[in-house]
């Protein structure tokens, strides 16, 4: 017992993991300051009143974790999330849509709308197969966030109820991104590593918590 490792194989830490995707996420989005770019995290910190972040690729240091885990989780997510049950709810306002819901099915036939429409990277793709006269690029970046952000609010509650599944299915998501947007190689490279060892891991070794 005074050499743990012997017997078991060390693993990344999810934890870490997450830190890695909010920096990833807010750089990606955080845009140009000053920029009239609608939908960029900066112009919304800024926005807000927010003390002012150093993100993007081109930032000098790293972007804090806490501030830009809670613009991107708990404001601007729900705000796009809301703002998405307001546009495809059957009523003209969500207080009259939510005094008139009778059942599950209500909400639910609402939520598959702002899921498909307003998360989908899918969706995306099929936009921009339109001519460039009809693209419309600031929609087309704030669906990509919200799928992005969803990612990592999946992640989030994967941890906490232990959901190893879940956790895998994205760090191997994770995997592709962090590799395809070229700034943060390392990390791919640990959770290929990570993945791959999971997957040859004689089954004596495996513990789950």
């Amino acid at each position: 017992m005074d050499n743990i490792g012997r017997y078991t194989e060390g693993q990344l830490g999810v934890f870490h993991v997450k830190i890695a995707g909010d920096r990833m996420i807010a750089n990606e989005y955080w845009g140009v300051p000053n920029s009239t770019s609608p939908w960029s995290l900066w112009k919304i910190n800024s926005l807000l009143g927010r003390k002012a972040i150093s993100a993007g690729w081109k930032a000098k240091s790293l972007p804090p974790f806490r501030p830009t885990y809670e613009l991107i989780l708990r404001l601007t997510l729900l705000a796009n999330i809301l703002n998405g049950f307001r546009i495809y709810c059957p009523m003209d306002t969500l207080e009259q849509w939510v005094a008139d819901i009778k059942d599950y099915e209500d909400i639910s036939r609402v939520t598959k709308k702002v899921h498909s429409e307003l998360c989908s990277a899918r969706c995306v793709a099929e936009l921009c197969r339109l001519p460039d006269a009809k693209r419309d690029i600031p929609f087309e970046n704030i669906i990509l966030f919200n799928c992005d952000v969803l990612k990592l609010r999946a992640l989030k509650y994967s941890i906490k109820r232990g959901d190893v599944g879940t956790i895998i299915n994205i760090l191997a998501d994770w995997m592709l991104m962090f590799r395809g947007m070229g700034k943060m190689p390392k990390y791919a490279d640990a959770l290929f590593h990570l993945l791959a060892s999971l997957k040859r891991m004689d089954s004596r070794l495996r513990y789950v918590i």
